[in-house]
C-alpha cells in the first residue's frame, strides 16, 4: 500500500534515479511546457533531460486551443529530453507515455485506467490525465539538438467546486476512483514518483522488445471495440477502433470492412450508432 510522500522525499527519490540533470518544483508558472520551452531557448538553457513540476498553472495548455484547468490537487509537470530515438519510432512515444501513466494510476484505482489514443487517460469513462508533447530544436553555436517536452497533468485529489459544469461531467479525480484506504495516501508527490518509475520501465521495455507496445495496447485501450469518429483536417472517418499497428497508428475498420491506419486526428466516441 502507498504511503503519503513528503515533497523533499519525492525530490530525493527522483534525483537518486539519475534520470534528470535538474529537478525543480515551483509554486506557480503559466504552463510547465511553456516555462521549459522558454528556458531551453534562453542564453543559458538547462542540461537535458530536465524535470519541472508546479503547484499551480495560470495558463495550462492542452492540445490545439484547449486549456487545462489546474486547481489545487492537480499534479502538473513537464519533462524535456533529447529525441534520441529514430524519427520513425517517435510516433509511439505519446502512446508509451499514456500507457505508463495508466499503469501507474491502476495502483490506486478500483477500475482499470484506459488510454484514449494517442495518450489521454480515462477512468470510468472520464478523463483523469491529459498529456501534451511538443518538439523543437536546441541550438548552441553550430550544434543543434532536437528535443521533446512531455507535459502531463493528472487530477490527483481535486475538489470540483467552482469547476465548469462540462468539466465536472467529463473529468474525474483519482481519489474518487480509489478505495477509501488508498485515497488517504494520495498526493501529487506519491503519484509523481510512481509515474516516473513506470515511465523508466516503459522506456526500458521499448528497447528490449520493440513490439511490446502493439501487443499490450489492447488491454489498456479505451477505444478498442467502440465506434469512433476521426476528424483529420477536413476529412471525417467513422469506424470501429481495432488496436494499433507497429508505427503507433490507430487501426479503424469502417462500415465496409476496410482497415485504415490513422497517425493523427481528433477522436470522438459515438455513443449511439446505427449504420
Amino acid at each position: 500500500m502507498h504511503k503519503p510522500m513528503r515533497r523533499d522525499d519525492a525530490l530525493r527519490a527522483i534525483e537518486q534515479t539519475g534520470c534528470f540533470e535538474s529537478v525543480r518544483w515551483v509554486h506557480e508558472v503559466d504552463s510547465t511546457n511553456r516555462a521549459l520551452a522558454r528556458e531551453l531557448k534562453s542564453d543559458s538553457p538547462p542540461a537535458l533531460p530536465t524535470l519541472l513540476i508546479a503547484d499551480q498553472q495560470t495558463a495550462g495548455v492542452g492540445r490545439g486551443a484547449n486549456a487545462w484547468w489546474s486547481p489545487k490537487g492537480c499534479l502538473m509537470f513537464s519533462m524535456a529530453m533529447p529525441w534520441s530515438i529514430p524519427e520513425q519510432a517517435r510516433a509511439t512515444i505519446p502512446l508509451q507515455v499514456g500507457l505508463a501513466v495508466a499503469q501507474s494510476l491502476s495502483e490506486w484505482s478500483i477500475e482499470q485506467p484506459k488510454v484514449k489514443w494517442p495518450n489521454d487517460v480515462y477512468i470510468e469513462d472520464r478523463k483523469v490525465c491529459g498529456i501534451l508533447i511538443e518538439s523543437s530544436t536546441l541550438r548552441a553555436g553550430e550544434r543543434a539538438q532536437e528535443y521533446a517536452i512531455i507535459g502531463i497533468g493528472i487530477n490527483c485529489c481535486i475538489d470540483w467546486t467552482g469547476a465548469p459544469d462540462q468539466l465536472r461531467a467529463s473529468a474525474i479525480s483519482l481519489h474518487e476512483a480509489a478505495p477509501r484506504n488508498v485515497a488517504d495516501s494520495l498526493s501529487p508527490e506519491s503519484v509523481l514518483v510512481s509515474v516516473l518509475n513506470h515511465w523508466r520501465h516503459t522506456m526500458q521495455r521499448s528497447i528490449i522488445d520493440p513490439k511490446w507496445l502493439e501487443k499490450e495496447w489492447p488491454e489498456w485501450s479505451w477505444l478498442d471495440g467502440r465506434w469512433v469518429e476521426i476528424t483529420m483536417g477536413g476529412e471525417v472517418l467513422i469506424g470501429i477502433a481495432n488496436g494499433i499497428d507497429a508505427s503507433g497508428a490507430l487501426r479503424i475498420t469502417d462500415q465496409f470492412g476496410r482497415i485504415h491506419s490513422i497517425l493523427s486526428g481528433t477522436v470522438r466516441i459515438l455513443r449511439d450508432v446505427s449504420i
